[in-house]
This record gives C-alpha cells, structure tokens and sequence, in this order.
C-alpha cells in the first residue's frame, strides 16, 4: 500500500529553487530576455536566422567532408594522395579551431554562464 505522505521520486524536486536564467527562451517573460551579439546568434544551434542556418549546413558539410578524407586516407591504393589529405586536414581543423574559440568567445553570453563573470563563465 502506498502511503499518500510518502514522497515520489519527482515530489523531491519541487521544492528545490530554479534558476530562471537557465531555462529555455521560450519559458521566460519578454522582460527578461536579452539581446545577443551577431556571432552568439549564428553559432546558437537554436537559432532560425539566415546566418545560422548557413552556418549550420557549411560545419555539417565540413564534418563529413574531414570523414570522407579520414576514410579515403586510409586506403592504401591512395596513398600518393597524402598531400591532399594532410592539406583538407589542416583546413578542417583550422575551421573547427576557429568555431571552438568563437563559441569560447560568446558563451558567456547565455547568462547561466555569464552570471559567473568572464573566466569561471567559460
């Protein structure tokens, strides 16, 4: 039998406070929203603009681009292709080097992380 003062399993997080920084845009009042940069907005996975969807279709053609030369590299009948592979190597991480350093640059932007303040935010 189950007891009706017995606590559930999702009962025990009620009570717990929420941080209404970190909750969905959707979730939260026009009031409390902020504008972002350019860049935050581009790289927000989220985000419907022209930009980022742009954005979204060039890394995705990058990632199986640097999968296609991985797996062609392999081959050893394509071997006197090394160059070609080291040089789509280089570019492809040169790329993603870049996108990590930008996301670096804006995250701190999301104010759950930018309540910690410009190093700890990151």
């Amino acid at each position: 039998e189950i007891s009706a003062n017995k606590p559930t399993a999702l009962s025990i997080y009620q009570d717990l406070p929420v941080d209404r920084h970190c909750v969905p845009k959707e979730q939260t009042t026009p009031s409390t929203s902020k504008q972002h940069s350019q860049l935050y907005n581009t790289l927000n996975p989220k985000s419907r603009s022209p930009s980022a969807r742009l954005f979204q279709k060039f890394i995705t053609l990058v990632i199986l681009l640097d999968a296609l030369i991985y797996i062609l590299s392999t081959e050893p009948d394509l071997s006197h292709l090394s160059y070609i592979f080291y040089g789509t190597e280089a570019v492809t991480s040169t790329i993603f080097a870049i996108e990590y350093i930008a996301r670096l640059i804006v995250c701190t932007e999301k104010r759950c992380y930018g309540k910690h303040g410009p190093i700890r935010g990151r």
